[in-house]
């Protein structure tokens, strides 16, 4: 969707697909646009249904920044993703067990 260009809306929380939801709306740029509660969620959503030059504008801006955006850069996402498999063998031979790695941004 973000891809696209179509603007996401959302409420953070608990569950993997709103944490997801949240990051990924985060990366694109607009941390606005994850609402803190359910009424600012319908806050936003209304004052963007009002005003279609503004969400026309949010539409371009992700259209026009997916090139330099981290969330769409498939080739940094690979490179990081292959670190961490190879971090996480490397962790399992040392310790035989899961264990916390973080990988930094590549």
């Amino acid at each position: 969707m973000l891809w696209s260009g179509v603007p996401i809306l959302t409420l953070p929380g608990d569950n993997f697909a709103q944490r997801v939801a949240s990051g990924m709306v985060k990366a694109a740029g607009l941390p606005w646009m994850v609402a803190r509660n359910l009424d600012d969620y319908r806050a936003l959503a209304l004052a963007l249904m009002k005003r279609p030059k503004k969400l026309a504008a949010i539409t371009a801006t992700l259209r026009e920044g997916r090139e330099a955006a981290p969330l769409f850069d498939t080739a940094l996402l690979t490179n990081d993703y292959q670190r961490a498999l190879l971090m996480s063998w490397d962790v399992n031979e040392v310790h035989g067990a899961p264990f916390h790695i973080v990988v930094a941004g590549g």
